[in-house]
């Protein structure tokens, strides 16, 4: 339970820099931020983390 609130603090954080630098340069990256920041919570959520993905995640 700790891990996924972990990982989706990560993935929020890293989707906020990613939408404000695709707000800054151009609409376009805006719209794949906001695709991305809707997609990936319920794939995270829906299927189970991988080991790969999970060391990844517990190094930051």
């Amino acid at each position: 339970m700790t891990w996924k609130v972990v990982a989706i603090a990560f993935i929020s954080r890293t989707l906020r820099a990613m939408f404000l630098l695709g707000f800054l340069t151009r609409p376009f990256m805006q719209h794949v931020a906001i695709r991305v920041f809707w997609a990936f919570p319920s794939v995270l959520l829906s299927h189970p983390i991988q080991p790969p993905l999970m060391n990844f995640l517990m190094t930051f």
